[in-house]
């Protein structure tokens, strides 16, 4: 039976476009383009889908890019920080190859002295040891 509905209107849609060939297109050409359409309804769906996926790796790529940067600057400072670590030791190796700094910290904080040299050291003082200023006693008052 629709075979027979198709077949009629067919030819009567034939006997119009023959009279006005600008009114209406053929059943054939009106079932194709129903088919276009859900080809092309099928097909957006496809492409919107296609794109979201692209979307959402492109994005986890963008994450993934940026937490790579942020450890490459982490790990540059880390760097950075151990050559300045390193230039500060090897300016205090030199200072410990330097004969004279060797020879002013046995004095200062070791206490050496050479052979014949007496070591004096400054003496602590004590604010009640220490009498107030009298102008009335003299030099040979005191002891």
């Amino acid at each position: 039976m629709r075979q027979h509905y198709h077949e009629e209107t067919d030819h009567k849609l034939s006997e119009t476009s023959q009279l006005n060939p600008l009114s209406q297109p053929s059943a054939g050409t009106r079932r194709r383009s129903v088919r276009k359409r859900r080809t092309f309804s099928l097909g957006k769906l496809c492409i919107v889908s296609v794109i979201g996926f692209c979307c959402l790796q492109f994005g986890k790529q963008f994450v993934q890019f940026q937490q790579i940067q942020a450890e490459v600057a982490y790990f540059e400072q880390v760097k950075q920080d151990k050559l300045d670590r390193q230039k500060e030791l090897e300016e205090t190796k030199a200072l410990l190859d330097d004969p004279s700094y060797i020879e002013r910290v046995a004095r200062e904080h070791l206490g050496f002295v050479y052979d014949g040299e007496t070591l004096v050291l400054p003496g602590e003082t004590v604010d009640d040891d220490i009498p107030e200023y009298n102008p009335n006693i003299k030099a040979g008052d005191l002891h």
